[in-house]
């Protein structure tokens, strides 16, 4: 042990032991180990986990993370489909098989072809996701005074938050408390990374919704007036 002016201090842990609550990849250790825990902090314990999380560790681990979550919700989802419409099972009362044949006919494909293509650009769409919805969040934090820690820990605290898509391992409810659960870990990271008010968390993540919604109403009203005086 070592004297300080302050009295003993205790041997200094090995920084590149692992801690069990940091991110994965931020972390060294067994890969699943680690997946696993990270699962396990970011989605059950958001608030410690959040706020212990590097913002400014890259953007590599996280992504890996939400890529890896994302697509299990999908396989799963996926397979479940399948096996609702192999046993005909109602749910929310439309049978699969109508629903089904809306998204085929919606897309031109068969149900196979529909599922397979589901599966395979799945992480193209993730990725899409990702970016799109952490740099529009991102831009609200701005606008509201909000980004304190930069793009990347809102890019962060967004991967980071999509852990419950894991839950379509449920069937039929899965998927909603999932991105129920989901949506409450994105406010909750952005208000422990950024260091924030929980409201303005809040509304940084209510903007976009409520900017859609105003549009779509405008659209409502000024599209039909312009079709009438075209008519005219």
């Amino acid at each position: 042990m070592q004297e300080t002016s302050s009295g003993l201090q205790p041997p200094s842990q090995d920084i590149n032991q692992p801690s069990g609550t940091k991110p994965f990849m931020d972390d060294k250790g067994d890969f699943f180990r680690r997946l696993f825990n990270t699962w396990l902090e970011a989605t059950f314990y958001p608030n410690r986990f959040f706020r212990a999380m590097p913002t400014n560790a890259g953007i590599g681990a996280p992504f890996v993370y939400a890529l890896i979550t994302g697509i299990i919700g999908v396989v799963f989802a996926v397979g479940w489909n399948i096996v609702m419409e192999m046993l005909n099972i109602n749910a929310f009362g439309m049978s699969n098989q109508e629903s089904n044949k809306i998204l085929c006919d919606m897309f031109g494909v068969n149900l196979i072809t529909l599922w397979f293509i589901s599966l395979v650009i799945s992480p193209l769409l993730i990725t899409i996701g990702l970016f799109v919805g952490s740099g529009i969040w991102h831009l609200c934090l701005m606008i509201l005074g909000g980004n304190k820690k930069g793009f990347e820990a809102t890019f962060r605290s967004m991967c980071y938050a999509q852990g419950p898509m894991v839950f379509d391992i449920i069937p039929m409810c899965g998927g909603i408390i999932g991105g129920v659960w989901s949506i409450v870990l994105v406010i909750i990271g952005l208000k422990e990374t950024h260091q924030i008010p929980v409201w303005k968390a809040i509304v940084a993540y209510l903007l976009p919704l409520v900017c859609v919604c105003c549009l779509a109403i405008v659209a409502a009203i000024v599209v039909p007036l312009l079709i009438v005086g075209i008519a005219k």
